[in-house]
């Protein structure tokens, strides 16, 4: 354990700016900007037209509050942890990581250092929709929907700007999360999990995040809950359908949304099949999307009250089946 705080100095050598560090579990690393807004200035000074502009952080997460959310996350696996948060330059709205504290659970691995260095150079704009500049925290910042990608190599280009850096540093797996406030369900900003290693385990920090008072949008299983008025009927259908789909490898039931009215999402309300154990990924990752209801491929089905078929699904893209990567 001595030679870790060495590391960890090493690490912070690499970044653009000074950061202070501690230890906050046996495998958990916090750091933040030993300046006040010294990230934020190195990452506007390249930009001619933000240079001196005016900035003001629109997220109300205050900064003590995320590094306490971060003490909690931590898992055998390496991963690191960074919160993006929307700030307003020139009367512009961008999503950005400067001055906003990281930290690592596992190993102090250097390419996740070098990862953190990239997205501080990087501003998300969301005020007009350009899904090419988006990538996933800007994707789920305007959604509210989590994403979760056990390949990052699936992502394209498009859906991904950072994917050759991401792939050249060994990223793996990823995870962007949404938090919103309980009192008006304002999207506070994401939470962006990328590990090194391919069995991510994002359900321990989302349910950090739920324990830390935030609100998640995140699916609940109908069978691990109690039921709401109304949904002992859908549960009944979904037994019996089940039963008829036991004839099938796998498949899958997808029933409307019941945790938000506003939501008209879809989600995965029970498996089924004799060969549950080959997908079970496919499974797990299934049990945390949501999918609107008139867009890809069920949530055109359950609009359209008619069939979709497609002969491989993975051949799609993100938005077309968004569990693709585990396909």
């Amino acid at each position: 354990m001595e030679h870790l705080p060495q590391i960890a100095s090493d690490a912070c050598e690499l970044m653009p700016c000074q950061l202070e560090w501690c230890q906050v579990q046996y495998r958990g690393w916090e750091f933040w900007s030993k300046i006040q807004d010294d990230e934020l200035n190195y990452q506007l000074r390249d930009s001619r037209m933000m240079a001196g502009a005016p900035v003001v952080f629109s997220s109300t997460m205050p900064k003590q509050r995320i590094k306490s959310i971060m003490a909690k996350m931590s898992d055998v696996v390496t991963f690191v942890v960074q919160f993006w948060a929307p700030i307003k330059v020139n009367g512009s709205t961008f999503l950005s990581t400067a001055d906003q504290p990281f930290a690592f659970s596992g190993l102090l691995d250097k390419r996740l250092f070098e990862y953190r260095k990239l997205c501080l150079d990087t501003l998300i704009p969301i005020d007009v929709y350009n899904e090419d500049l988006l990538g996933p925290p800007g994707r789920v910042f305007q959604s509210g929907l989590l994403e979760y990608n056990s390949d990052v190599g699936s992502y394209s280009e498009g859906e991904f700007p950072l994917l050759e850096n991401a792939i050249r540093l060994g990223i793996c797996s990823y995870c962007a999360i949404p938090v919103f406030n309980l009192h008006d369900h304002q999207c506070l900003g994401v939470f962006e999990i990328a590990s090194t290693d391919t069995c991510l385990n994002f359900r321990g920090p989302m349910e950090d995040l739920e324990s830390s008072g935030l609100y998640i949008r995140y699916p609940i299983d109908l069978f691990s809950r109690p039921l709401q008025p109304g949904e002992e009927a859908a549960l009944d259908l979904i037994t019996m359908i089940e039963m008829g789909l036991n004839i099938l490898p796998f498949a899958q039931i997808w029933v409307p949304c019941s945790q938000s009215r506003s939501l008209k999402a879809l989600v995965c309300a029970g498996s089924s099949g004799f060969d549950l154990f080959s997908y079970d990924e496919l499974n797990n990752v299934s049990e945390c999307c949501f999918i609107m209801s008139g867009k890809a491929l069920v949530g055109r089905a359950f609009s359209s009250q008619g069939s979709c078929f497609c002969k491989d699904v993975t051949l799609l893209s993100l938005k077309e089946y968004p569990m693709v990567p585990s396909a």
